[in-house]
């Protein structure tokens, strides 16, 4: 599990309703497929209802983007590139050259073509 070590249980003072519990990640760079962090609320009498909380964990993924190798793109001339769709945003640096440089599929076109 890619968090750091949780306590067992945490107790909510009396008088009041909520009390806070830091979750940290943890950057190990190794990717691994979704997992699952269920945290579970019940309460020592048996009468009060419990519940729980299920917090999915997913590594980031490398981003892919083609083409993969260096490209010559000649004057009059423009090239599609494109990043693996999914993410909830992208910002493509030197956009001047770019049809849009907030989309996973902009056109370079070079200046001076």
């Amino acid at each position: 599990m890619d968090v750091s070590l949780l306590p067992s249980s945490v107790t909510i003072p009396a008088n009041d309703s909520v009390v806070s519990l830091t979750i940290n990640a943890i950057a190990d760079l190794i990717t691994e497929p979704f997992e699952t962090l269920k945290i579970y609320v019940s309460n020592s009498c048996a009468t009060l209802n419990s519940d729980s909380l299920s917090i999915e964990i997913r590594d980031v993924d490398m981003l892919a983007i083609t083409p993969t190798d260096s490209t010559v793109i000649c004057r009059n001339s423009s090239l599609q590139l494109n990043a693996v769709t999914g993410y909830l945003s992208y910002s493509w640096t030197n956009g001047a050259t770019l049809s849009n440089n907030n989309v996973n599929n902009p056109i370079a076109t070079p200046i001076g073509a």
